[in-house]
């Protein structure tokens, strides 16, 4: 479908001049044909008939929901809203109202439209053959003595009937032409079913391979890149957005075109395939070890393309059990999928050592960060009244809650032993702190020797942090009152985060040209932590 750029167009939505559009090869409701259309009938026709397909609410205007979906089902072509209003302003036709059956016949009569093939596009091709001028009535002699079968309505009613006199022409009157509809023909729900089918069984073969691939949960041996990123890997997350793009648009057209006609849709769902494996295609080459891509980058990137595969799969499921035909559950599907897009398409997905790196640290702090003030919030509480301490004349005053609030809350052999566990929380965001400052240091230095040392320690200093700001959650789940049913469980979780906090100090201290800035707030945190000991300890023990 094209629009005339000669017409003029009018700069207010609200005041259209007289519409200058003249009837294409004659009005509508001109019968004087002798029975056999002619080529104006025909193209007049098949206008119409396009016409009134999109025109879902039967107003006599296709407004841009309507003429969007012509437009996908046509040309495979997503229609913007400017471009509508542009459209309906260079037709004389107001955009509030839509575009008109005349303005429609205009764009088809000019240059590059081509209404035989978009006809052919959107309605059935192996029932009646509406391009044929049987379908329109010509001459009964031509017909004698057989059944004419003729498919009417949305729903496909048959109507079978012998003309009444071989001397009298006859013209059904049909509601619409055989036109898809949202239930097709069995032949073409089997072939779409089946296209459907397969795209549904690689997809699934596509996650689960990517699901089993160990490679997303492992280091390289060595990184290749941290602030400036590679051409083989820029390629890799180029092609991730080509295919994000792919999918994004594709489904919105396989969603629109699916419920007009399953048979068109077959490319569709072949493309958005196709995207899918181009995204699972650059996601292996980041998981290589050549790349020198961290285990921040894979783990980041597998999770962005399991959400598109996943989201991609429900959306094309949907049709194949026809659940996308109820309400909105098609357009709820196809939003999925662009969300899931977006999270590439808008750079959200982080790109590269550095940025993959930064964001697991900024998580891991924000992660410690939230159960510090989750716990701070049980101590400023202060200890609970122990059900123990009640006298017996007031113990029929306290109902079944209260006698059970205690594990809500610290009592006095807990206090201490809680307090001393949430000084290792502030310790372990600490280290996040230092630990993502020591990284951009080194990846300053990067490039400065021939070696790759700074990298190889960006790569250690990550894992460390890694270890901490994991250990730390763990740590965290055991804090709930009351502690002392798990003390011994408590106290290896302890032990283990301290280890791991004077490892990642004792590798940092080991570093030369460290500024003296970092090495003094190191020698804080390591000092903190033994003191944090001590106390763990002291509480345990006594």
């Amino acid at each position: 479908m094209s629009s005339n750029d000669d017409q003029q167009s009018t700069a207010d939505d609200d005041v259209v001049p007289t519409p200058v559009l003249q009837p294409i090869f004659g009005n509508d409701d001109d019968d004087d044909n002798d029975g056999m259309l002619s080529f104006a009938d025909g193209f007049r026709d098949k206008v119409k008939l396009l016409f009134d397909h999109f025109d879902l609410d039967c107003d006599g205007f296709l407004q841009y929901d309507e003429l969007r979906a012509l437009q996908a089902a046509t040309d495979e072509v997503v229609l913007s809203e400017d471009m509508y209003v542009m459209a309906c302003k260079a037709l004389n036709c107001l955009p509030k109202k839509g575009l008109s059956l005349e303005a429609l016949k205009f764009t088809y009569a000019s240059d590059g439209a081509d209404i035989d093939k978009d006809y052919a596009k959107v309605f059935e091709k192996n029932t009646v053959d509406a391009t044929s001028t049987t379908a329109y009535g010509i001459e009964e002699e031509e017909q004698e003595d057989q059944d004419v079968v003729y498919e009417v309505g949305a729903g496909g009613v048959d109507i079978s009937k012998k003309p009444h006199s071989t001397h009298q022409k006859t013209k059904p009157v049909v509601e619409s032409p055989t036109i898809k509809s949202p239930h097709p023909a069995s032949a073409t729900l089997e072939t779409s079913t089946s296209n459907n089918a397969m795209v549904i069984k690689a997809l699934n073969n596509l996650i689960e391979y990517v699901k089993k691939d160990t490679a997303c949960s492992q280091d390289p041996p060595k990184l290749s890149h941290y602030r400036v990123i590679p051409n083989e890997v820029q390629k890799a997350y180029t092609l991730i957005d080509n295919g994000a793009q792919m999918i994004h648009s594709t489904a919105t057209k396989y969603t629109l075109v699916g419920k007009i006609s399953l048979t068109d849709q077959i490319k569709l769902g072949t493309d958005l395939l196709r995207g899918c494996e181009l995204i699972g295609a650059s996601l292996h080459i980041l998981l290589q070890d050549a790349t020198g891509c961290c285990r921040a980058v894979r783990k980041l990137t597998q999770r962005a393309s399991l959400a598109i595969f996943i989201n991609v799969l429900h959306l094309v499921q949907s049709f194949e059990d026809e659940s996308a035909m109820q309400g909105n559950v098609g357009a709820q599907k196809t939003g999925a999928v662009w969300e899931a897009c977006d999270q590439v398409l808008n750079q959200m997905l982080p790109k590269g050592n550095r940025n993959a790196i930064r964001r697991e640290l900024f998580t891991w702090t924000q992660e410690i960060n939230d159960s510090m003030e989750e716990f701070q919030e049980l101590l400023d509480m202060g200890p609970c009244e122990a059900p123990g301490d009640m006298n017996g004349e007031d113990e029929d005053d306290y109902d079944e809650d209260d006698l059970f609030g205690g594990d809500e809350q610290y009592n006095d052999n807990d206090f201490p032993i809680a307090t001393a566990c949430l000084g290792l929380l502030k310790n372990s965001r600490g280290n996040m702190k230092i630990a993502l400052e020591i990284c951009e240091l080194l990846g300053d230095k990067v490039g400065e020797t021939e070696g790759d040392d700074h990298l190889m320690a960006i790569l250690q200093i990550h894992k460390y942090a890694r270890d901490i700001g994991e250990g730390a959650t763990d740590f965290g789940s055991l804090m709930y009152p009351p502690l002392q049913e798990k003390v011994d469980e408590l106290t290896s979780q302890f032990q283990k985060q301290v280890q791991t906090i004077n490892d990642l100090q004792n590798f940092i201290q080991g570093l030369h040209g460290i500024p003296s800035r970092i090495s003094e707030l190191s020698n804080i945190l390591s000092s903190a932590v033994d003191t944090r000991s001590g106390e763990f300890n002291t509480t345990v023990g006594g």
